[in-house]
């Protein structure tokens, strides 16, 4: 029997970073994983069956449970801060739940007996640390800012947004142009923890992703970086992302809201941005 079990979704990039560590440590044997459906019901992570998003109808460690939420009262993890958010992880003997942390799960699959951890991989700082906070506030907590963005009331305001996003983007490609990965040249968990945002940029937000110039073009570091962890353990974490992407479709746009009609609208009706005319 597995050590642990992980519930997931494809469809969110917090929830990717378990499934990546799981697959390129080779701890399948030790951690089993249940998927929830990518469309969520009631504003809930759910598990139905259906032929149109191909995901069991129940968890395997859990086949009561209808919602991630029924798994979350019965099992609480530790410092729980009434999110009923994936991945959840939970120990597959007792069934008590280990932690809900995304980040923290690579560092715990990392720790597993015979994980096979990658050549010129280190692990770095534990998701706790000051270290780990200040690069997610440096590379990840602003390209959210596209949320706020596309719903400005003002120019001025959406022009701040843009300013932050542009901003984590230069320094992230000025970074990578200095070394291979966030750490220096060993690859590493925060690599890991980093990647499942950066590589859904143009997918999770559409038309405003357009507003800059590709990423691909202007930013040639980055998408080295994204390429590079893409094509990790032969591929796999590059196709585990077109996993993503399909769900991500299936579900009708970021976290099944519709993400793509709705940014379009409020970006042409709502503000004017910059150079991005109609024909783009």
């Amino acid at each position: 029997m597995s050590k642990y079990h992980s519930i997931v979704s494809w469809t969110c990039p917090y929830a990717h970073r378990s499934i990546i560590a799981r697959s390129l440590f080779k701890v399948e044997d030790q951690v089993s994983q249940s998927e929830t459906s990518p469309l969520k019901k009631e504003s809930k992570w759910a598990f139905y069956d259906s032929e149109e998003y191909h995901t069991p109808a129940k968890d395997s460690l859990f086949p009561d449970a209808t919602f991630v939420a029924d798994i979350y009262s019965q099992t609480p993890p530790p410092n729980w801060d009434k999110v009923n958010s994936v991945p959840l992880l939970v120990d597959s003997q007792t069934k008590q739940s280990v932690t809900n942390t995304s980040a923290e799960t690579i560092y715990l699959f990392a720790d597993l007996p015979g994980a096979k951890i990658p050549d010129n991989f280190e692990l770095g700082p534990r998701p706790d640390s000051d270290q780990f906070k200040s690069i997610e506030q440096q590379y990840l907590h602003p390209i959210f800012r596209a949320f706020k963005a596309v719903n400005s009331k003002t120019q001025s305001e959406y022009d701040e947004h843009v300013s932050t996003i542009t901003n984590a983007f230069d320094s992230l490609e000025s970074l990578l142009n200095k070394q291979s990965f966030i750490l220096g040249d060993k690859l590493s968990g925060v690599d890991i923890a980093l990647w499942p945002f950066w590589v859904r940029w143009e997918t999770n937000f559409g038309p405003f992703a357009r507003v800059f110039v590709s990423h691909r073009i202007s930013y040639p570091n980055i998408t080295r970086w994204i390429r590079a962890i893409a094509a990790l353990d032969g591929g796999s974490v590059g196709r585990s992302f077109k996993q993503y992407a399909q769900n991500l479709s299936l579900s009708k746009g970021l976290f099944g809201i519709g993400m793509f009609p709705s940014v379009e609208q409020q970006i042409r009706v709502k503000v004017v941005p910059w150079e991005f005319s109609d024909n783009d």
